[in-house]
Formats: structure tokens, sequence, C-alpha cells
């Protein structure tokens, strides 16, 4: 729900009923689940826009007027929370789980980075909501950090600049996500991503091959450094498979282009899902 909001969007619970008339337990525990949650949460959801953020490793943003809502889905450990692309000017922060609405710890680390203060426990285990409140107008950017801080990063190919021509999209349900179209010249997904510290990233990519992919190979560029990894066919368009580009130092000053390509594949054969940075 949190993440369909953040991009300007609605989501529609598909639930039937049994023959009976009534609804299956697992799915009137997620309806619970679900109220019990926007009875404390409500006010990132109703009424807001798509965030002029970019998806961040934590979680994920919604914007009502000059006020963001951060969906922290992962709870940083050092309690230190990085919002990047913000370059407005910080009013005060809280969790909107606080009736006392405490004001949360505050700190400028770059031009459009902010670090906040977290308390040690998530007041919610799914999605816990940080009010950020902007003194003006609300200045934002795109800009995607990856921080391996949070386990694995995903970078999925629908998040992507397509350049080129003849790109194909799934319906966004799972094992449907996917990109088609690389396999053609010139053609490529483009990030651009910046790195936290000087460690270099692993990265790897999540694809499935249809009938007759039983050749080619990936190509990850960023800036002077080209990985490639084999295509290896696998069993069915369903089954994913998961390509290795090994360790790729980013860049920490600034975003830099992440692009993917696909040379010497059958055309239309390779489902494109995301690419893993982290381990």
């Amino acid at each position: 729900l949190a993440r369909a909001a953040a991009k300007g969007g609605n989501i529609l619970l598909n639930l039937g009923p049994k023959g009976d008339g009534t609804i299956d337990a697992p799915d009137a525990a997620i309806l619970q689940g679900l109220a019990a949650w926007m009875a404390v949460n409500g006010a990132s959801i109703r009424g807001t826009q798509a965030t002029p953020l970019d998806r961040q490793p934590w979680g994920d943003s919604t914007r009502k007027g000059s006020t963001l809502f951060l969906h922290v889905f992962r709870w940083p450990a050092d309690g230190r929370l990085l919002v990047s692309g913000f370059r407005g000017k910080a009013k005060r922060a809280y969790l909107l789980a606080d009736p006392a609405r405490k004001p949360l710890g505050i700190e400028r680390s770059g031009p459009g980075d902010l670090r906040i203060i977290l308390p040690a426990r998530a007041p919610d285990a799914a999605d816990s909501v940080v009010v950020l409140e902007t003194d003006g107008a609300l200045d934002a950017v795109r800009d995607r950090v990856v921080d391996t801080k949070y386990g694995q990063n995903q970078l999925l190919a629908f998040d992507a600049e397509a350049v080129g021509r003849g790109f194909r999209y799934g319906d966004g349900k799972a094992a449907r996500y996917y990109v088609d179209g690389l396999e053609a010249a010139g053609n490529r997904l483009v990030w651009k991503v910046r790195g936290i510290g000087k460690a270099p990233v692993r990265f790897r990519l999540r694809y499935a091959t249809l009938p007759g992919a039983a050749e080619g190979r990936f190509i990850l560029r960023y800036g002077t450094t080209v990985r490639r990894a084999p295509v290896v066919a696998t069993r069915a368009a369903t089954e994913m498979a998961l390509a290795d580009f090994g360790d790729i130092a980013l860049r920490t000053d600034a975003p830099a282009p992440l692009e993917l390509s696909i040379e010497g594949a059958v055309p239309g054969s390779i489902h494109v899902f995301e690419l893993l940075a982290g381990d």
C-alpha cells in the first residue's frame, strides 16, 4: 500500500468470499492488520501524492504539501536514517505513531542528504512512519543511494530509464515484474546511483529466459568499470536465476549511470527483473 501511494497510485485488494459468504481467515487477517496500521498511520496514505524522492534503501515516502511521510520498512540498527535527495530546510521530524510528537534529531550531512536520529526500536514491525516537516517549499531531487547496511538493495527494472526502442513490461505481479527488449542492439536500462562508504558493492541480476535463450551475455557498466556475465537458460520463464557481476566500487560524491545491456541473445528471450546490490 505504501509503495503504491509513493508512486501516486492506488491498490486494489482482490478478496473474494467463500461459498457461504464469509471471508477466509488469512484474508480477514490481512484486512484487520491493514485496518490497525491505518488507524495509526492513515495520514501518511490518505490525501497524499507521489514522492519527489527516489526509492530509499530503507523504504519509500509519500507527500502531502510540504510534508514528507517516510515509510521505513527496514529500521536502521545504528539509529541513523539517511534521507537522500532532500535539499530543503527541515523544520522538524517525529514518529507518526507518537501522540506526543516528540521531536527527533536532525543532521544535515551534505547538500542533498539529511540524517534523522531514530529510537532503538521501530514502532511497527512492517512499516514505521517518520513525519518530516519542511520550513518553506519542499525541495527534493531524484538521488538513488545504495547502502548495504540494510542488506540487499533492490534496483527494479521498472525503476530504470529504458534507453532505446521496443521495450515491453510485465504486469508487475509475482514473477511478472520484468522488462523485455534488452536484446536489441543499443537498448539498455540505466539507473543513476551512488554509494555510501568506500567498500565495493556486489551486483547480481535476477532474470528468467524463454525457450530459445541458450546463449548471450549480460553487460553492466559503471563509469570505466565493465562487468560481464553469461546468460544461463532457465527451465521456464517463471523460474528466476541470478547472474553475478562481482564487486563494483560506487561513487560517493554524486550519482553516476549504472547501465545494463545484453549482447548475443535471441530477441524476446529474456525477462529482466532487477539488480540486487549487496550480499
